[in-house]
């Protein structure tokens, strides 16, 4: 009667046993989460576009261009950084406040940018502040992103023409 108890409760624990492994680890659920995300929402090319915009207006600034030409770099920029802010929350929260900080200060500074008239003017320089910050929080939030996939995201272009 023992012997059938315990290989009674044998089975049973080895039964238990097989039933709760899982497949993948909450790790890996995570990185296949943000994966889906990055693909999803094509961050690699946005942040291209981003650094890319910023890049323009830098070199436009330096050419000292139009007005006309500047406002439309800055709303142009404008643009991307709402149309990354949509695609917010990302599947990891240190990622979410990242860019969240990155796509405000981006927005910020191309407001600045569009508004400022002058490009020796106070409100450039407060726009060429909040585009540097927000610059750097998008490289923060990229090497999280790269950290979690466990692999390097494409995210540079090379087509720095204006207009």
């Amino acid at each position: 009667m023992k012997s059938r108890l315990i290989t009674s409760l044998l089975v049973v624990a080895v039964f238990a046993a097989g039933c709760g492994t899982s497949t993948s680890s909450p790790n890996e659920a995570k990185a296949n989460a943000v994966h889906a995300w990055v693909t999803a929402t094509k961050f690699e090319a946005m942040v291209g576009d981003l650094q890319n915009d910023t890049a323009k207006i830098e070199l436009a600034t330096k050419r000292r261009l139009p007005v006309l030409t500047m406002q439309t770099l800055c709303g142009i920029l404008l643009i991307d950084a709402q149309t990354a802010n949509n695609d917010l929350p990302v599947p990891d929260r240190q990622v979410t406040a990242l860019l969240g900080t990155a796509y405000g200060d981006l927005g910020a500074g191309a407001n600045q940018c569009f508004n400022a008239g002058d490009v020796d003017g106070a409100l450039m320089a407060k726009s060429v502040e909040n585009r540097s910050k927000g610059l750097i929080a998008l490289a923060q939030a990229t090497s999280r992103l790269e950290a979690l996939l466990g692999q390097p995201l494409s995210t540079t272009t090379t087509t720095t023409t204006l207009p």
